[in-house]
């Protein structure tokens, strides 16, 4: 496996150390029969395993810092990392090191697929503990078609076989419990012998199949929740001009077959905004429509469904800062200088 140099020779955790030395850090993750790096200085405390499989290169980096810090790196060989934060307080990126351009940010909890081309990175850990888990390996591993199974990477699959100089990297996907189970199993399964290499193959491959279940299920639930949301406004539209604010919630729930919390959480999450809120911007442009073509305030009220004409004016005043009245009175002064 040709050997990519992706993890940091840190300046400032130079003296190496008994893992039983730690203070403060207590390594959650075992590699099994990985070369095992324990780095010490004052309370800055670095714990590194790395496996090198003749597929891929597995590493666990776990570490606990007094304050958020910079280090640089250097890819040696340009290739493909499948990254994973799971544990962290605050996300962690990554630049070039030449141009200062953002490649990744990685969230807490959630994995990346990148390329890398050859070159020095600088990458930003946070305050506290940080545990990044990760494997780099040959992209020989989609040969035969084997990459169509991973077309929501395929570009990424593409970037080494066309000797790319441009970084890429996939969106976060969220890791579940199942694929934390995956890594744990695979790193205290990994044996020195040949026959370890299926072992690690399959592996790997398992954990590109779990991140590809994750991605797709995270965009038929985005695309699903934002088809609701498109629904539920799309109803308020037709009752407000049917019926104008005479209408109860209940009837777009009931029509749309899910509970008041769900339609309104899916759309305060893409429309950054309540369903009355929307039914009141509704409700205000229809009046205000009406009273600009001339209709009385009285007949404006009854028709956008209100029952008094006392409801309707606190209504209007509350959005435009003026009654009804003085609303038209202001659009007729206004269409006598035109």
């Amino acid at each position: 496996m040709k050997k990519t140099l992706l993890l940091p020779r840190y300046p400032y955790l130079i003296n190496r150390v008994e893992r039983g030395q730690f203070t403060i850090l207590q390594p959650s993750l075992t590699m099994r029969n990985a070369q095992q790096t324990n780095l010490k200085l004052g309370n800055r405390e670095c714990a590194i395993q790395e496996f090198d499989a003749r597929y891929a290169y597995l590493f666990s980096f776990e570490v606990s810092l007094p304050f958020s810090q910079t280090f640089l790196i250097h890819a040696t060989l340009s290739d493909l990392h499948h990254i994973y934060l799971l544990d962290a307080k605050s996300s962690v990126t990554i630049r070039s090191n030449d141009s200062g351009k953002s490649i990744l940010k990685l969230d807490p909890f959630h994995s990346c697929i990148s390329y890398l081309p050859e070159g020095s990175y600088r990458v930003r850990l946070p305050k506290g503990r940080t545990h990044i888990f990760g494997y780099y390996f040959d992209n020989q591993i989609f040969r035969q078609g084997n990459e169509r199974k991973f077309e929501f990477i395929k570009d990424l699959i593409k970037a080494p076989r066309d000797l790319s100089q441009k970084s890429a990297c996939s969106e976060n996907i969220p890791i579940d419990t199942r694929t934390n189970m995956f890594i744990r199993n695979l790193c205290e399964n990994l044996k020195k012998e040949l026959q370890n290499e299926p072992f690690v193959l399959e592996g790997i491959v398992r954990l590109m199949e779990l991140a590809r279940e994750k991605f797709y299920e995270l965009h038929t639930k985005t695309s699903h929740n934002y088809s609701l949301a498109e629904k539920a406004r799309k109803l308020i539209d037709d009752h407000v001009l049917l019926y104008g604010n005479d209408f109860s919630f209940n009837s777009i729930y009931d029509i749309l077959g899910y509970k008041k919390t769900t339609v309104h959480r899916v759309h305060q999450t893409h429309f950054r905004s309540s369903l009355l809120s929307y039914k009141q911007q509704l409700l205000l442009e229809k009046a205000t429509i009406l009273l600009e073509q001339g209709e009385s305030v009285k007949n404006c009220a009854y028709t956008c469904g209100y029952n008094s004409m006392e409801s309707f004016n606190r209504f209007f005043k509350s959005k435009t800062g003026k009654s009804p009245s003085e609303f038209i009175k202001t659009h007729n002064s206004r269409k006598r200088f035109i």
